[in-house]
């Protein structure tokens, strides 16, 4: 049980390469159980935004949180990153 690697923040981006290699898979094998593209995947392991409401859904279903809480982590990031 112990991951050397573990998330260094709880950023979404960290959770989703934490949980990722949890369960031992691919960005390629991950996005496909999600019906997106992997380059998709990639970004958001690198931060990128999720933008669509049913994708920050499947994600918060995936790591095992509240919606809500993927939601609100977007938002305040979108805004970080627009100066709002």
């Amino acid at each position: 049980g112990y991951d050397p690697e573990s998330p260094s923040s709880n950023s979404i981006a960290d959770l989703l390469l934490a949980k990722r290699r949890e369960l031992g898979l691919t960005q390629r094998v991950a996005a496909r159980n999600l019906g997106i593209d992997p380059c998709t995947w990639s970004s958001w392991e690198c931060g990128g935004t999720i933008m669509k409401h049913d994708y920050r859904r499947q994600i918060a279903s995936f790591l095992g949180i509240a919606e809500e809480t993927v939601i609100e982590s977007m938002k305040k990031q979108w805004n970080e990153r627009h100066g709002r």
